[in-house]
């Protein structure tokens, strides 16, 4: 979801913040946005990065973009 909101332009306008909520939200509320020691397991400057990266990414690219999102959260577990 998060890649298509910031690749698709739902919104008439502010897709990236949109995303960057929605994102938040769906970390927060599956236990995913903070660590057991309270901090934050992605910074904001992360967001920021995936979704500029995500806006510039050809639309070829999408499974991959995908797999930097989910290898990232894995990787922060």
């Amino acid at each position: 979801m998060f890649y298509f909101v910031v690749k698709n332009h739902s919104f008439t306008e502010g897709n990236n913040r949109i995303a960057a909520f929605i994102f938040v939200w769906f970390l927060e509320r599956n236990h995913l946005l903070y660590a057991k020691n309270g901090e934050r397991i992605v910074a904001d400057t992360t967001i920021v990065g995936l979704i500029v990266m995500i806006a510039q990414s050809h639309p070829n690219d999408k499974d991959m973009m995908v797999k930097v999102v989910v290898n990232l959260l894995a990787q922060k577990q």
